[in-house]
């Protein structure tokens, strides 16, 4: 026995065919794709690095630039090759790729990933007559 699929169907008394049901469905689709790209995170939205957030820097197939690594107060880390660099203020992708032009005069096309390991910025502290002054 074959059954046959309606072509039309009814929504709040609203006769709607499947095939103007499915265009207006890739079309709520696409403009969603759209929405969802426009709205990814910026370079100006990403978190940015602080002092005393703890990162592991690596470079691939070099097991021996393998680090973690504390930003100091005042903003600044260390990195083999590369020397005291500026992370506070930086996004992670920028902090990387400063990181691997500067190793690029040591290693031939080093890709350099920066993980972070511990967030310890944005830190509020309560002061005055409270019942629990402190972070």
């Amino acid at each position: 026995m074959v059954t046959s699929f309606p072509r039309t169907f009814r929504i709040n008394n609203m006769q709607i065919s499947i095939r103007a049901l499915l265009a207006t469905l890739f079309l709520l689709c696409q403009s969603l794709q759209l929405a969802i790209a426009e709205t990814g995170v910026s370079g100006s939205d990403a978190y940015k690095i602080q002092p005393g957030d703890v990162l592991e820097i690596s470079v691939w197939k070099e097991e021996n630039m393998i680090r973690t690594v504390l930003v100091r107060p005042d903003g600044g880390m260390s990195f083999p090759l590369v020397g005291d660099i500026q992370a506070a203020g930086e996004s992670v992708e920028k902090l990387s790729t400063a990181i691997a032009e500067r190793l690029s005069k040591y290693i031939p096309d080093p890709v350099v990933t920066v993980s972070m390991q511990q967030l310890s910025g944005n830190k509020i502290y309560v002061v005055g007559k409270v019942a629990r002054p402190g972070e």
